[in-house]
Order: C-alpha cells, then structure tokens, then sequence
C-alpha cells in the first residue's frame, strides 16, 4: 500500500520531510523543479542547476540523515537509495528545505539532523578527483556545484547542519 502524500505538505517556503520516506523525498525534487519553472519561466536555467539542487538535497537524505558512505556503494551505478535498502538502514530523521524563489532570485536551502558537513574535512583529494571513474562514483556533486558557476553563493554552515545555494537570475 503507497502512503498518501499529504496535500499541504508542499506548500509554503518550508517543508519537513522524513528521510526514511525515499519515495517522498523523490517528489520533494519534483516540486522544487515545478516551483522555479512557475515562477521564473526559464526551462533552460533550472534544468542546468536542477542537477545540483537534487545531488544537494540527496546528500542531506543519504549521508546526514542514513549516514551512509561513499565506501557503502559497491559500484558507481548503484544508486544511494539502493545502496539505503541493500544495507537495511532506516532512520527517524528529518531533512528540511526552505525556498526562497523571486523572479529574480532563488535561495534554497538542506538542513538535516546528521553531524553536519565541513567541505574542508573531505578526505576526496584532487588526484582522486581528476580520476574519472573516481570522480563518478564519489565526490561529483561537490566538485559540480563548487565549479560549475551555477550558483552566486554556496554556503556549507557545519553547525547548523545545513547548505544554502543562491542565484540571481540574469535579466
């Protein structure tokens, strides 16, 4: 039996999601994409930062809230919700996401309830990085959103728990 998601639950600018629910977490990503295309009207945009926002809030999900590991998948073709199932993990935490979408400007931001990330603390080298079958696998998403110029302003807030990416839209 599928869970009925709630009606109101993707209303407002703040949404309080159970990681443990990886269907739900999937149609968080969703919306957030039908938010900025109904408000900035610019498929090419938000199809270029759509990416990031999704590996964002994905690491929120799978590292923070389930704790898993890079070193948990086997391959770079396992997804982090297979990888979730294969391990038996579950959680009673919450990922929470807060939009700020204008016109002109948008600013997302991922808070969960796991350690907390510190970019400075990440073992990935750039030797690792340039290896590409490396990369793949791990430490893509913030090589991607650190260098892709997508966003004016990336902000990884360790103590509380959280990144917030920011972005003018160019007139």
């Amino acid at each position: 039996m599928t869970k009925e998601i709630p009606n109101n639950l993707f209303e407002g600018n703040r949404w309080e999601l159970p990681a443990s629910d990886l269907k739900l977490c999937s149609e968080a990503v969703n919306k957030i994409e039908e938010r900025l295309l109904d408000v900035w009207q610019d498929q090419d945009s938000i199809y270029d930062i759509m990416p990031a926002i999704s590996d964002l809030f994905w690491n929120a999900v799978v590292h923070g809230s389930y704790g898993v590991s890079k070193k948990d998948k086997v391959n770079q073709e396992e997804l982090w919700p297979e990888v979730i199932k294969r391990l038996g993990l579950t959680t009673d935490k919450k990922v929470t996401i807060t939009l700020d979408i204008q016109p002109n400007y948008m600013e997302i931001s991922f808070k969960d309830e796991g350690p907390g990330y510190d970019p400075s603390e990440d073992s990935l080298s750039s030797p690792e990085l340039e290896n590409e079958e490396k990369f793949a696998a791990t430490g893509r998403g913030k090589k991607f959103i650190n260098e892709s110029g997508f966003f004016d302003e990336v902000i990884y807030d360790k103590i509380n728990k959280s990144v917030t990416v920011k972005k003018r839209r160019a007139s």
